[in-house]
């Protein structure tokens, strides 16, 4: 334990409106628990890499085939090795290096090696429960696709940004009732963006619902993008999009800058809600216990946002 910091917050608790039941023996505070801790997961990494839980590790066996030749063992999972093969770039050829969808740090992407951590007591109990994904359930599983007919009619420009309007509600659920609460609003100029990994409302609109600057919870991040320079957020809220009777709360980062948006949408809840995004067709699928879900784009304001951002 002696290699294991205290946390700089230790024992801060969030305001009551983003307390949970959820708590963190290493914070010491209500959020999130102990083993989904990405501060354990980090500091156990470390110790991983210093070889101090080598005998916790599992070890692969020693008679696997040799690699194919020409290519670069990338990572080894369930027992197989996984292969990247590098094509070779010409001097005189023009080649694109860039990265599209990236781990925001190295440290991230390293995570995935806790996945084959196993803490045990000496009964064999374990005692340091890993984060598991939970199981779909059957509703979450249907085919989502799309077609040649739900694109836009004869003439309509496909270059447009997915716009979409969502009801969004600033306050926690207290009541199971959400269609008559007093403190839902219908936002639109929503960007979906599902290559960006920060979920954005943006500072104006935050005033505009009635949101204040105490009540944001400090960011420890800087935003990359807006205008190629480095903005600081003016911090975290949380909110819930009203998506019928399915939870997706969203954690927003609310950024001071200028933009024809009010807020942008992105991955993570995309990934919460297992929705589908497509530009092409302006709209976006999701799974719902009575079939599949569909959110179409705004076509008035995209054009209006689309002007006003070229």
């Amino acid at each position: 334990m002696e290699q294991i910091p205290e946390p700089h917050n230790v024992g801060d608790e969030p305001p009551p409106w983003r307390r949970s039941r959820e708590f963190c023996v290493y914070h010491r505070f209500h959020d999130h628990t102990t083993s989904n801790c990405r501060n354990v997961g980090k500091i156990i990494l470390r110790i991983i890499e210093q070889g101090k839980l080598d005998h916790f590790l599992a070890h692969q066996p020693n008679n696997l085939p040799p690699p194919p030749s020409g290519v670069n063992i990338y990572a080894k999972q369930k027992g197989k090795n996984t292969f990247v093969i590098e094509v070779g770039a010409k001097a005189k050829n023009l080649y694109c290096n860039s990265i599209v969808l990236s781990f925001r740090n190295i440290e991230d992407f390293h995570d995935n090696i806790l996945s084959r951590v196993y803490a045990r007591d000496v009964d064999g109990r374990e005692i340091l429960n890993l984060a598991k994904v939970s199981p779909l359930k059957y509703w979450q599983k249907p085919t989502i696709s799309f077609n040649a007919n739900e694109t836009l009619g004869r003439g309509e420009s496909h270059e447009c940004p997915l716009v979409v309007r969502l009801g969004i509600n600033p306050k926690p659920k207290v009541e199971d009732d959400e269609e008559d609460d007093p403190n839902n609003w219908g936002i639109n100029r929503i960007l979906i963006d599902p290559v960006s990994s920060v979920d954005i409302l943006f500072y104006p609109t935050y005033k505009t619902m009635g949101g204040r600057d105490d009540e944001l919870i400090p960011s420890t991040y800087k935003i990359y993008g807006f205008n190629g320079t480095a903005n600081e957020p003016k911090g975290e809220v949380t909110m819930r999009i009203l998506l019928q009777n399915i939870p997706t709360e969203i954690v927003l980062c609310v950024v001071d800058v200028e933009s024809p948006y009010n807020s942008l949408i992105v991955r993570p809840w995309l990934h919460s809600i297992l929705g589908v995004s497509s530009t092409f067709h302006q709209c976006i699928k999701f799974p719902l216990p009575q079939g599949v879900g569909i959110i179409r784009g705004d076509t008035i304001e995209r054009r209006n946002c689309h002007e006003i951002d070229i």
